[in-house]
């Protein structure tokens, strides 16, 4: 008997990987109004991932807002079948090729709790 998906967002390939995520023990948060992404963490480290029927996947990296570089660095674009190790990508400080101006004014949420707690625009539960 095949697993029945679990419906977090209106896209049926980020439900399959939202549950592959939880299988290997990430937390994840989608916003409240049905959307195409989820926000994840492991052991206190935060990712993104947007789903695209044309595009795919596209993982990023996440980081509290600033001037130099915005709330994160693209890390993997274009991914037809996501996995948990492009997920865990997205848990570098800064990828190789960023600035080193992007570098130094990168700061890390200290959890998904905390990052969740300062969204001001949209509501977050957890999966």
């Amino acid at each position: 008997m095949e697993k029945e998906t679990n419906q977090y967002t209106k896209s049926e390939e980020l439900n399959l990987f939202i549950d592959k995520l939880k299988d290997n023990g990430f937390q994840v948060a989608v916003n409240k109004d049905i959307s195409t992404y989820c926000f994840f963490s492991k052991d206190n480290k935060i990712g993104y991932v947007q789903y695209d029927r044309m595009m795919g996947f596209s993982f990023s990296s996440v980081h509290k807002p600033c001037r130099e570089c915005g709330t994160g660095f693209g890390i993997h674009n274009d991914f037809a079948s996501p996995t948990i190790s492009n997920a865990i990508d997205c848990f570098v400080f800064a990828p190789n090729w960023a600035h080193s101006i992007d570098v130094q004014a990168v700061r890390k949420y200290e959890s998904l709790e905390d990052w969740m707690e300062r969204q001001t625009v949209l509501e977050y539960k957890f999966c």
